[in-house]
């Protein structure tokens, strides 16, 4: 049977490692990578349902193009130019693109 002063130091400890991992550089720097990575990801979803909507002739063009761009602010602007296009052969030209990045 654990006493309970032996639970307490145990969490003590915890929380003593806890405060060490929300302190520390590397950790904060891979946080924030995920998080960017998960927008990012959640972009690439946002293109895919977007061109779905109104180009479904260019899903697998579009799938290709949020496959090959990881950044966000690229995927964003692709984004923006696809919803203001009216015209398939313009989303078209947008999605063939090269990345500036």
């Amino acid at each position: 049977m654990i006493t309970r002063e032996d639970k307490n130091k145990v969490q003590e400890r915890l929380d003593v490692f806890d405060q060490l991992l929300e302190e520390d550089e590397y950790i904060q720097q891979q946080r924030a990578l995920g998080r960017d990575e998960g927008k990012a990801e959640e972009a690439q979803q946002i293109l895919l349902n977007l061109v779905s909507r109104r180009f479904p002739a260019l899903v697998k063009l579009a799938q290709q193009k949020a496959e090959h761009t990881s950044q966000l602010a690229e995927l964003n602007k692709i984004i923006d130019s696809v919803a203001d296009t009216f015209d398939e052969a313009t989303a078209k030209a947008i999605l063939s693109s090269q990345s500036a990045a």
